[in-house]
């Protein structure tokens, strides 16, 4: 059953290439892929998978770990903050 009206997106990635412009020579963007995810979280990818794989793999690869930084850092900052309460109260 098709859906009787469009659900607005909640998110949407492009992986972008560079390739000279024909004219100029100079160098600009150009949509390979592009991943949809709507608000009812449904995915749609259009685009040339092959060429998208590399760059979402890296992109992915990056916000992992720098989540992973930043959950480390927030970890650490509230045992400072514990051990800081812990100690005005044995004061």
């Amino acid at each position: 059953m098709p859906d009787s009206k469009p659900i607005p997106l909640a998110a949407a990635v492009q992986v972008m290439r560079y390739r000279p412009n024909a004219d100029t020579g100079i160098s600009e963007p150009w949509p390979v892929a592009t991943i949809e995810i709507d608000m009812a979280g449904r995915i749609a990818f259009r685009g040339d998978a092959g060429k998208a794989y590399e760059p979402l793999l890296r992109a992915a690869r990056k916000a992992g770990g720098k989540l992973a930084e930043q959950s480390i850092a927030e970890a650490l900052q509230e045992a400072r903050e514990l051990k800081e309460e812990v100690e005005a109260c044995e004061a």
